[in-house]
């Protein structure tokens, strides 16, 4: 048996910036990681994702306002990051062009 490990994708964002995830054929781990707190950022979906693939996303700060973007549906969206650590999981569906919350 074998498993394929995530792709890692590191951003350093500052307040009000977008970081788009970049489009892979594998689950991805978005790994925010700013210099301190964020009063606003949005977070831009895969713009071509794969069906069943899965998007990790973890931040080391609070962010304020969290805005969550793709061109379908993301149900269970983050609005906030109200302390620090946290982190969201989401598997996309094609047939639906929905993301679907999963941790």
């Amino acid at each position: 048996m074998s498993f394929i490990l995530p792709k890692k994708q590191i951003a350093t964002p500052t307040t009000g910036q977008t970081v788009t995830i970049a489009n892979q054929d594998d689950d991805i781990r978005l790994v925010v990681n700013p210099a301190g707190s964020l009063l606003a950022l949005t977070i831009a979906m895969p713009s071509a994702p794969k069906d069943g693939q899965m998007v990790v996303i973890c931040c080391s700060q609070i962010i304020t306002t969290l805005t969550m973007t793709t061109a379908g549906t993301i149900l269970g969206a983050l609005t906030t990051l109200a302390s620090v650590n946290l982190y969201g999981s989401w598997v996309y569906d094609l047939g639906t062009t929905t993301w679907y919350r999963a941790g």
